[in-house]
């Protein structure tokens, strides 16, 4: 299962419609403090199961990111599939992986989003599945000790023999490559994480194996994503990926 890295991505402003194409990957990056009417008007673009679950969160400003991201995700998928964001419905695979389903049947489009902090990313393909994280780089929970705690051996001894300055980023990075991967799976943590590895040539990120792995599974690209200073960010996507392109979010 062979991945692939490339050189720190480019934030670019979007023209009026973005085209994804079969061999693309589209990722957008997004600030969740939109001026509080637009996120009203988003709030109206969720359903009633998605307003309920924003209702839920027991502090403001966890029920007003949950209402931004999911809002922008419509509006995103909206985009792409050519429909009103509030005509969309969602349904989730076996481990609880959304899909678009009834009204827009058939869809090829996959997607995944992820947020930390003030800062989410939505990830855009077409008929492979894709998978996005990104996490604040974080020394209390990020430490050699939980990487031995969780982590497989090879990469908890490639953290450890980074230098000491280093090694909180190094664990975030290979944190989110391997968390983008699951999400594209669709497992989530349900599948441990040292059951398989991320391996780095030359500071890059080269593969991912895993135990008795059979000629059919897919090979995986993996692309480290730069958006900005304390965090760490990937995607991953099913098989030969022609393209990663970024896009930047505006709210005005």
């Amino acid at each position: 299962m062979l991945s692939e890295s490339g050189a720190p991505r480019v934030w670019r402003q979007p023209p009026p419609r973005p085209i994804l194409r079969d061999e693309e990957v589209h990722v957008w990056r997004a600030v969740l403090s939109p001026p509080p009417d637009v996120r009203d008007a988003l709030w109206g673009l969720l359903d009633l199961e998605e307003q309920a679950r924003a209702n839920r969160f027991p502090l403001t400003r966890g029920r007003e990111c949950f209402v931004t991201s999911h809002g922008l995700l419509r509006l995103l998928l909206g985009h792409y599939l050519g429909r009103s964001p509030q005509q969309l419905g969602f349904r989730s695979g076996p481990r609880g992986k959304p899909f678009v389903g009834e009204p827009v049947g058939g869809s090829t489009i996959q997607f995944n989003m992820a947020h930390a902090g003030d800062l989410a990313l939505f990830v855009f393909t077409k008929r492979r599945e894709v998978g996005v994280d990104v996490e604040r780089i974080d020394a209390q929970r990020m430490s050699v000790s939980v990487a031995q705690r969780f982590l497989a051996p090879g990469e908890a001894r490639y953290i450890a023999a980074s230098p000491a300055d280093d090694q909180t980023r190094v664990f975030a990075r290979t944190w989110t490559l391997k968390e983008a991967y699951l999400k594209a799976k669709g497992r989530g943590l349900s599948e441990p994480l040292n059951g398989f590895e991320i391996t780095f040539t030359d500071g890059d990120p080269c593969l991912v194996t895993q135990p008795a792995l059979g000629a059919s599974q897919p090979a995986w690209h993996l692309c480290e994503l730069d958006v900005g200073t304390g965090y760490a960010a990937a995607v991953c996507a099913e098989g030969k990926v022609g393209n990663v392109t970024c896009w930047q979010w505006g709210w005005s």
